[in-house]
């Protein structure tokens, strides 16, 4: 789970998995203003007002064990801030 922070009301969150290797493999975005994404086995659960989102993974295999990531990008000027802060560990 990851709470977020962010002063605009349009962005996208990221979430990637790291490869073994190292590189990083896209697997699922969330919109701001659409409601949980799905991508095959991938889905969100996200919660604006809470300013929460986890990555949900259906039916889990061996090679699901890997170094999670995710990003937010959003529209804002200069002068605005946003923060994102992992929390538990997962």
């Amino acid at each position: 789970r990851y709470e977020l922070s962010w002063t605009t009301d349009y962005y996208y969150i990221f979430w990637y998995k790291q490869l073994p290797r190292g590189e990083m493999t896209f697997l699922i975005r969330q919109y701001s203003k659409d409601s949980n994404a799905r991508n095959g086995r991938y889905s969100v659960n996200f919660q604006k007002a809470d300013k929460s989102i986890s990555l949900i993974i259906s039916a889990l295999q061996l090679e699901d064990s890997a170094k999670y990531f995710c990003a937010l990008w959003k529209w804002a000027s200069p002068h605005r801030n946003w923060s994102l802060k992992k929390t538990g560990n997962h």
